[in-house]
């Protein structure tokens, strides 16, 4: 039940965080070595990731530099 209320309300609580709080989260979870977590905590961290890419494209941040 706890893991179903995450998944719903994490991409609400993220849409409501300062941007450079969601720049440093997704350097941290960059940083993560996804070989040595369990799989369904890597799920998690790319999950995560994405949900914070997506949300920081729509306020206007370049995350990536050509």
């Amino acid at each position: 039940m706890i893991a179903y209320i995450r998944y719903v309300f994490a991409p609400l609580i993220i849409r409501f965080k300062p941007t450079d709080d969601l720049e440093e989260t997704l350097n941290f979870l960059d940083m993560c070595d996804k070989t040595k977590l369990e799989p369904r905590l890597v799920k998690f961290v790319d999950r995560t990731q994405f949900i914070i890419a997506k949300e920081l494209l729509r306020r206007g941040v370049r995350i990536w530099e050509f």
